[in-house]
């Protein structure tokens, strides 16, 4: 008898209405820092900055997204084609197209 009371139990708990309740904090400039967290991230930071802010081409045109084709889409599956064929293994077929 005992053995059946806790799976019992344990399966009306599992049906019993549950709700989850969330609330949204706007991140913005009135948020506070913790001083302590934010002197453990700068390094990683600044040199992220650094990297990131490299300038590695140009374009004439915006590249911007858009449904169903757009040129970042065109521009991210030339990327992506480009770094398949050179992790081609030696004998494998070379990727001739790219759908992402």
């Amino acid at each position: 008898m005992f053995r059946l009371l806790i799976p019992c139990l344990l399966l009306l708990g599992s049906c019993s209405e549950s709700r989850v309740s969330y609330y949204a904090l706007e991140m913005n400039a009135n948020v506070l820092t913790d001083s302590l967290t934010d002197s453990q991230i700068a390094p990683f930071r600044d040199s992220l900055h650094v990297l990131m802010s490299e300038v590695l081409a140009r374009a004439d045109t915006p590249i911007v997204r858009g449904r169903p084709d757009s040129p970042l889409g065109s521009l991210i599956a030339d990327v992506v084609l480009e770094e398949a064929r050179l992790q081609v293994a030696e004998g494998s077929p070379i990727p001739e197209f790219c759908l992402l």
